[in-house]
């Protein structure tokens, strides 16, 4: 998902935001996201706070910013997003359930209106979940600390499953358990890529293009 990200972003960090191209705010958001770039997804979010119609359509990818960059985006305003996309019905309970998963396996505190909100829905019982004693040997690994195989445990259990597909209780495993052995970067773009492809702006990310 995230190869035009980088290509883009060169070109994207030399446009200074304003209003004669507002419009583009949620295409540069989306750009910065895909290139792993927080300078230049800060320096668009923080326009995106200044209100209007594209700017609202660029923080509606507020709440993901939080797995590419911890304390980028303050939670707060990751969850206020989430759930009046929620209550406008354009983020559903799958998604609640899975981004509140992910950050928590990030070990970012979500806020408990989230919580509660995707208490309301059922969680998601859909998804591929690796080979039986996977998950379990990769929590063993996790908790001594074994940080090489509880990589190659957790590519085991990814296997040829794009990430979006993956069962919550899978996801969330591995994100947690990369994250909690150092390998917090790949712990974030995992949990991005999953999220990005199920989020509601992506009917016109730049990815599909």
């Amino acid at each position: 998902a995230g190869a035009f990200g980088p290509l883009r972003a060169p070109v994207v960090h030399e446009m200074q935001p304003g209003p004669d191209i507002a419009w583009f705010a949620p295409r540069a958001v989306e750009v910065a996201l895909l290139a792993h770039n927080a300078k230049l997804l800060e320096t668009w979010l923080l326009f995106a706070r200044d209100g209007g119609r594209d700017a609202y359509a660029a923080a509606e990818w507020l709440p993901l910013a939080g797995l590419i960059e911890a304390g980028l985006v303050p939670i707060d305003d990751a969850s206020e997003m989430a759930l009046r996309m929620a209550k406008g019905r354009q983020l559903d309970g799958t998604r609640l359930h899975l981004l509140a998963s992910a950050l928590d396996a990030l070990a970012v505190n979500v806020p408990i209106p989230w919580w509660n909100e995707a208490a309301n829905h059922p969680q998601p019982a859909q998804g591929v979940l690796p080979p039986g004693g996977t998950l379990s040997e990769l929590k063993k690994a996790r908790d001594e600390g074994r940080a090489g195989e509880a990589l190659l445990l957790s590519l085991e259990a990814v296997g040829a499953t794009p990430p979006d597909e993956l069962h919550m209780l899978a996801l969330g495993d591995i994100v947690r358990s990369l994250h909690k052995t150092g390998f917090k970067r790949e712990a974030g773009w995992c949990a991005f890529e999953a999220l990005y492809r199920l989020w509601p702006t992506g009917q016109t990310r730049i990815a599909a293009r």
